[in-house]
């Protein structure tokens, strides 16, 4: 397999993405009214330029957002674990795994179990939008997976936010989300039954290697063939090695499993140095791809 270089994220824990920040006048000399203020960071206790901003710039803390967010889990009897990285403490990405068996979800005739997620982003550089967005992770593999965009525009299961008061409310509209899951099964149920559409879609495993790049084709994800590598050959043995060796005890391939190949190469570090947003921008592609075959 190839190496890329990383995409920089790094495993840290709250307290750690809870360094003050301000942003401050620049004043050392003039400065264009786009870059005439600075966000200063104090990670490890260390003062560090994270960002040349306009004074319009509105600075949101950590200390404001990712506390209030597990408050909102902690007052719902919510069990999860958590998931912190940043990139040069400047971008943040954290994954609340939903671990409450009431919330799981076990596709028909086999163990492979899927449970809710909720991946916050934030940043001090603006290369980040503040965003809440719900969608699943696999048990088997802890990827996460995207939402039905039918479904996630229905329920408002992606809360985007620019400004302080934007954020700050956010927090409401997450608690109202958890309601929702918690009090009915309705959303569950039309969220799981896509994914469960995905594995009742089935294929021979000659016909996987052009799947595969039919799927990345349409979906714009560029391949890579040389000496060394190919892009279809990793998916292909990702794919083929899940349905093999993982116990699941799936009765022949399909669209879940295809799916599932492309979201591991897609969040393989060693292949990809895209950011998390980015990454769920492709993702969002292939599964919508992939489900539109259930409906033909």
């Amino acid at each position: 397999m190839r190496s890329k270089k990383s995409v920089g994220m790094i495993r840290t824990s709250l307290s750690d993405l809870l360094f003050d920040v301000e942003k401050v006048e620049f004043t050392d000399f003039a400065a264009n009214s786009n870059c005439a203020y600075q966000v200063i960071g104090y990670p490890n206790e260390t003062k560090t330029l994270l960002n040349q901003c306009s004074n319009i710039y509105e600075l949101v803390p950590n200390k404001l957002i990712f506390p209030s967010i597990e408050e909102v889990l902690n007052n719902n009897n919510i069990t999860f674990e958590k998931h912190y990285y940043h990139i040069n403490n400047a971008r943040f990405y954290v994954d609340y795994n939903i671990t409450d068996e009431k919330f799981a979800y076990t596709f028909d005739g086999t163990n492979d179990k899927i449970q809710p997620q909720i991946t916050v982003n934030h940043s001090y550089n603006g290369q980040t939008k503040y965003r809440i967005v719900v969608g699943y992770f696999r048990m088997v593999c802890t990827n996460g997976l995207v939402i039905s965009v039918k479904e996630m525009d229905q329920y408002n299961l992606c809360i985007i936010g620019k400004h302080t008061k934007e954020i700050l409310h956010s927090f409401e509209r997450l608690d109202n989300i958890i309601k929702l899951f918690t009090e009915t099964s309705n959303v569950m149920d039309q969220i799981t039954a896509k994914y469960q559409r995905l594995a009742n879609l089935n294929f021979d495993l000659v016909s996987l290697p052009s799947l595969i790049e039919k799927t990345l084709k349409l979906a714009g994800i560029k391949t890579t063939e040389n000496g060394n590598y190919n892009s279809i050959t990793d998916i292909y043995n990702r794919i083929t090695n899940e349905f093999i060796n993982k116990n699941l005890e799936y009765k022949s391939y399909n669209n879940w499993l295809l799916y599932n190949g492309i979201n591991s190469y897609l969040n393989d570090n060693n292949l990809n140095i895209s950011t998390p947003d980015v990454r769920r921008v492709k993702d969002q592609t292939v599964f919508e791809l992939l489900l539109a075959e259930t409906e033909a």
